[in-house]
């Protein structure tokens, strides 16, 4: 499949993206507008006030059809980690998935607990 750009309108973000429709149904529910830029860099913006998460991983939260911090309460960081690898095609580091358990716990904990803010606290046992 060629690179596609991602539907952020950015030159600057491709990625090899599914036409298919994917079998993770559980993704929030998406406006049927495009996102303006405005309205793309304040979700960046308010993604990445989750601790570990950078313009990376918001932007790779944004593809996923994420906007709020709070759509993210009980998510299964592992169904969105296996998202990532299969909109990437490729096999995903696993620190990702170490960001995603930390920030679906950053979510829905109303006073976490600072060391679960640390991602690297969430790596496999």
């Amino acid at each position: 499949m060629a690179p596609r750009v991602a539907e952020t309108g950015f030159a600057s973000t491709i990625q090899n993206v599914s036409l298919r429709p994917s079998r993770i149904t559980s993704m929030p529910s998406q406006k049927s507008h495009r996102t303006t830029c405005s309205e793309h860099l304040a979700a960046l913006k308010e993604l990445q006030r989750i601790p570990g998460v950078g313009p990376r991983v918001a932007q790779d939260f944004f593809v996923q059809g994420f906007r709020r911090v709070n759509e993210l309460r009980g998510r299964d960081p592992q169904a969105l980690y296996e998202r990532q690898c299969e909109l990437e095609g490729r096999h995903v580091d696993r620190c990702w998935l170490y960001v995603a358990r930390c920030a679906v716990y950053f979510a829905q904990t109303a006073r976490p607990d600072p060391d679960k803010l640390k991602w690297w606290n969430w790596k496999d046992k």
